[in-house]
């Protein structure tokens, strides 16, 4: 079955689209692909899901170099290969050096499809990797809050905030069981300091 790709090709000639379009299907995606080539469409396009983006160097008043630099801005971190008809190695060299996963010519498009799938494997393993590190990094914090703690109390409300913080929550809440009473109650809440929550915060702790 096809994998599905949303694709965003960076160019101008309606031709070479086809033909990119038509590498990726041989390649087994089905491809849900945008085409732009202009700067503003290529920023506008940003804003949508996109797994991989496909651009040739050069485009009337706009390079991939550029688009690199609004991919950098944006922290995106999305896979960006170069397909063009020539590049030069020291081209090539920086466009690496600003970001882009590959880069290929156009006239060895066979190389498409597997450039493509070792793109994509390689944004899956940084995402592993990233994650793993923020869990080992909250793992080590709640431990840390837990030993400085010199209450319970104290080391719930130290947990809760090191977990919030290392995972980007803007709100968190402990509960527990009483079970005499058969109800649940709000031992104590963390929110991000500019959320402002006085009215949510007191009718939880009630």
């Amino acid at each position: 079955m096809p994998t599905p790709l949303r694709v965003l090709i960076l160019e101008d000639r309606p031709a070479d689209v086809e033909l990119i379009v038509h590498e990726l299907r041989k390649a087994g995606f089905a491809p849900e692909w945008r085409c732009v080539s202009t700067e503003s469409d290529f920023l506008a396009a940003l804003d949508t899901p996109i797994d991989i983006i496909l651009a040739d160097f050069r485009l009337p008043g706009f390079t991939a170099l550029e688009a690199l630099r609004h991919i950098k801005e944006r922290n995106l971190g999305i896979p960006f290969i170069i397909v063009t008809g020539t590049l030069g190695d020291e081209m090539a060299a920086e466009c690496i050096k600003q970001g882009a996963t590959d880069y290929l010519l156009k006239d060895r498009l066979a190389r498409l499809g597997p450039a493509v799938t070792q793109a994509l494997e390689g944004k899956r393993l940084r995402v592993e990797r990233r994650r793993r590190e923020a869990l080992e990094s909250m793992l080590d914090g709640v431990a840390r809050a837990v030993f400085e703690a010199a209450t319970a109390d104290e080391a719930i409300q130290r947990v809760l905030q090191t977990v919030c913080l290392r995972l980007g929550w803007d709100w968190s809440a402990v509960w527990r069981v009483d079970k005499t009473a058969n109800v649940l109650r709000c031992m104590t809440v963390w929110h991000a300091p500019a959320i402002e929550v006085p009215n949510f915060e007191a009718i939880s702790r009630r």
